[in-house]
């Protein structure tokens, strides 16, 4: 099968790539950026001009699934609102177009955000959602857009749901290091010192990248008869505090390099702490997340850091 993949030069997408060529899977990817800066073979690469059905119908055309992750990410959506209608619109154009084509399944990349941080109970899929954010809001958006128009189509609509995941990415400028577990571990090299920004006590799901990897290159190649449609929680299954996330990364520098960082909260707005649960048990039983070590993730991007270039300024 092929699998035609929106977004592939982001952290989700590379990660995903990695996986499908390590598995010999055909793929073929799209982004916004340079083939060369994308990382991705010229066999493998075309461009999508969102404005224009024809080139998406083009894209998706001989593929058996679409995974769609191309997107505002949690800054941009907070700050263009325009940019959020034109996504939710290139979403749906997207999966007229996959299904036009003939593509048997169409996986929508969303985010545990959907849920809101409210709640001290773990989320499951049909949980309430009450977003209290703007990235969150507009995955939503594109989620009861895809739901409306999957009445009206055969192919399969699924929709990942991805908790905070972490993880190596070898562009020291890539936006993937502001993801909280990146960038203390990247600040823990690069200062000594592990910032955590907001309340200690808010706690998240956090998941390596090769997890979510794995879950939806098994999602994207699941036989057709096993009927997966629907929504699925997509993380570790464990839940920490900020702070309980900072001293396991603390202590993985401290066994690499034999020196500890130390870490300083920074809450001026004295924020009351965010609670995201999720349960991940759905995906599990469907064998989409297999066995999960969240401190062994964290060691091997404290690994990759340490033997990178941009340990030039290490502790």
């Amino acid at each position: 099968m092929t699998i035609a993949i929106t977004g592939a030069s982001g952290f989700i997408g590379k990660g995903l790539i990695k996986r499908l060529t390590d598995l010999s899977v055909p793929f073929l990817a799209s982004s916004r950026r340079e083939v060369v800066s994308a990382g991705l073979e010229i066999g493998t690469w075309r461009q999508i001009d969102f404005a224009n059905m024809s080139s998406i119908r083009d894209f998706c055309a001989g593929a058996e699934c679409v995974i769609h992750l191309a997107g505002p990410d949690a800054e941009t959506a907070r700050t263009n609102a325009t940019d959020i209608a034109a996504f939710v619109q290139a979403t749906s154009d997207l999966f007229v177009a996959a299904s036009t084509a003939r593509v048997k399944r169409f996986i929508f990349i969303s985010t545990v955000h959907v849920y809101g941080d409210a709640s001290d109970e773990a989320n499951l899929e049909e949980s309430d959602c009450l977003p209290t954010t703007s990235y969150g809001a507009s995955r939503l958006q594109a989620e009861d857009a895809l739901r409306e128009l999957a009445g009206f189509h055969e192919m399969e609509l699924v929709i990942v749901r991805l908790a905070n995941a972490f993880g190596w990415n070898p562009d020291p400028n890539a936006l993937s290091w502001r993801l909280f577990v990146n960038e203390l571990v990247k600040s823990g090299f690069e200062t000594g010192t592990l910032k955590v920004r907001g309340n200690p006590d808010s706690v998240r799901d956090f998941v390596p990248i090769e997890v979510v990897a794995r879950a939806l290159q098994t999602i994207a190649c699941a036989p057709a008869n096993e009927n997966i449609a629907g929504t699925w929680n997509i993380g570790s299954g464990f839940n920490f505090t900020l702070a309980e996330m900072a001293e396991r990364i603390s202590e993985s520098i401290a066994r690499a390099t034999g020196l500890t960082p130390r870490i300083t909260f920074e809450d001026g707005d004295q924020t009351p702490p965010s609670k995201l649960k999720i349960d991940t048990a759905k995906a599990r039983r469907a064998g989409f997340i297999g066995d999960v070590s969240v401190s062994n993730g964290v060691d091997a991007l404290v690994a990759q850091m340490l033997k990178s270039e941009q340990a030039s300024n290490a502790l």
